[in-house]
């Protein structure tokens, strides 16, 4: 792609993402990585962002130029968000004033009536105050890229708007999750699949390119928007740590097997049910104690470890929201990560890449047969994919297999496999689509 420096000038770019530092949803943590990364090689990097509690509307982060806005909605919700990850032990927990006690405890009743109706998304409040924001900022500054963010899909309206306002502004739409593909829909399809698949289509149409994560995803859109296939681009998942210490014998040195699942569970697409079951059984046959440990929100799956309430704290330990280095060095320690693969087509957890990168065995549940986290993993040496279902006789000695004598890694394949993946390899690809 031809390049678009101004010069000798500094190249400088805009991001809209909802989220960003300290958010630690995965599109803040991949964002706040790149922009971070950019900063220090003489970019002049500008975030546009939601309001985020106890932090200030500007301030510069690792040379990174952060806005943050948000009307009362936006605000309600950062709060509790951020009393989500307060409750369940995250580090550098802040101080929050009376009223935002109150604003936390209305936020959920607030939103449990109105949160079907929203459109595009649960973030649609925040469109005007940023819209306005993205305004002031496109008449102080010159830019050599717009990039928008999604999920939540809000950022692209605001990209579709400023486009259509500065027709020679370049923009690069990045896309975590579908929007009207996206099934379950997380908004009430009955009222808003039509407007939905149209505006979709909108944001395509007027962005530069489009990136998204994975292959499948590219397909999927390729089907539906078939004339657009051209502008569509796949940028890997970030790892978002440094390489950990790679042991290249990856037996577990005792009786007791850690288990641990890194993530958030949700009914109709990460169900723990079968992982639940998989485990006792497990236990039954090769004669180990398996300690099955989940960190991250459990959501509406709370019926599912109901059912083996009697071994919580014992056998299965729920450790609810951690920050995201507390994870990783929880990770270290396991001696098998488990990873649920989503009941759709379309997704890829982010967290795979950061998996990899441990090189422990890593036990993969899927649900479809076009998996995705399967597709990734192809090339990963200890690695065994399980389709959910019943309980066999055959995977079940698979299964005892693996746990007892899991494949090793070496430490020098691993290093290689994922060097795709760092920040310096994902920053360059989307240099390379911006022509920087």
């Amino acid at each position: 792609m031809e390049s678009r420096g101004v010069g000798n000038h500094m190249n400088r770019l805009l991001v809209v993402s909802y989220s960003y530092k300290p958010n630690e949803s995965p599109r803040a943590v991949r964002w706040s990585q790149i922009a971070e990364h950019w900063a220090g090689r003489d970019f002049q990097v500008d975030v546009l962002c939601a309001f985020w509690p106890n932090v200030a509307p500007f301030e510069k982060i690792r040379g990174v130029n952060v806005h943050r806005v948000g009307d009362l909605l936006t605000k309600l919700r950062s709060i509790a968000l951020e009393k989500e990850s307060q409750g369940s032990g995250s580090c550098g927990r802040p101080r929050f004033s009376p009223m935002n006690g109150l604003l936390r405890t209305a936020y959920h009743p607030c939103l449990f009536g109105l949160r079907r109706l929203f459109w595009p998304d649960y973030s649609c409040t925040w469109y005007f105050p940023a819209r306005r924001k993205a305004l002031e900022l496109l008449k102080r500054h010159q830019y050599n890229g717009l990039i928008t963010v999604s999920n939540p899909f809000t950022g692209h309206f605001i990209g579709n708007f400023l486009k259509n306002n500065q027709r020679d502004l370049f923009w690069l739409a990045d896309i975590g999750d579908p929007f009207y593909l996206f099934n379950p829909s997380p908004w009430n399809s009955t009222i808003y699949d039509g407007v939905s698949e149209k505006a979709e289509r909108r944001v395509f149409c007027n962005a530069d390119v489009l990136t998204l994560t994975n292959e499948s995803l590219r397909r999927n859109y390729g089907h539906c928007f078939p004339s657009l296939q051209g502008k569509i681009h796949v940028i890997p998942p970030l790892r978002t740590h440094s390489i950990p210490t790679v042991k290249s014998d990856s037996r577990p040195a005792s009786k007791t097997v850690q288990c641990m699942y890194f993530g958030t569970l949700y009914k109709d697409i990460r169900s723990p049910d079968f992982l639940l079951l998989m485990t006792r059984m497990l236990e039954l046959h090769t004669k180990k104690e398996i300690h099955l440990h989940f960190w991250g929100n459990i959501n509406d799956c709370g019926a599912s470890f109901e059912l083996y309430k009697n071994l919580i704290g014992e056998r299965i330990f729920l450790h609810g929201k951690v920050s995201r280095q507390s994870a990783m060095n929880h990770m270290e320690t396991a001696d098998f990560l488990i990873n649920i693969g989503n009941a759709s087509e379309t997704q890829l957890p982010s967290k795979l890449v950061d998996y990899m990168s441990q090189g422990k065995p890593i036990i993969n549940l899927t649900k479809i047969d076009d998996d995705t986290s399967t597709q990734f993993l192809q090339d990963y040496p200890s690695v065994l994919s399980i389709r959910e279902g019943a309980m066999t006789g055959e995977i079940i000695r698979k299964l005892s297999t693996f746990i007892q004598n899991p494949p090793r890694s070496d430490p020098d394949n691993i290093r290689k496999l994922i060097e795709p993946y760092s920040v310096e390899s994902v920053s360059s690809r989307y240099q390379q689509l911006l022509g920087l």
